[in-house]
């Protein structure tokens, strides 16, 4: 992750900010987080695109 993606909070925990298009929505997540919502979001599209392929036989 970018240094400018990353937050020191007062009880010194590190959190990765995932911003959103709307100003002040802003999501907070440890690195063990943010690694498993990509993980997961990876397997959506996958199940996506298996689910695509299996509708067009």
């Amino acid at each position: 992750m970018r240094n400018e993606c990353r937050v020191l909070l007062p009880d010194g925990s590190e959190k990765v900010v995932l911003r959103t298009p709307y100003q002040g929505v802003n999501f907070l997540f440890s690195e063990r987080e943010i690694r498993s919502l990509v993980n997961l979001m990876d397997e959506a599209y996958y199940f996506q695109q298996i689910y695509s392929l299996l509708q067009s036989e």
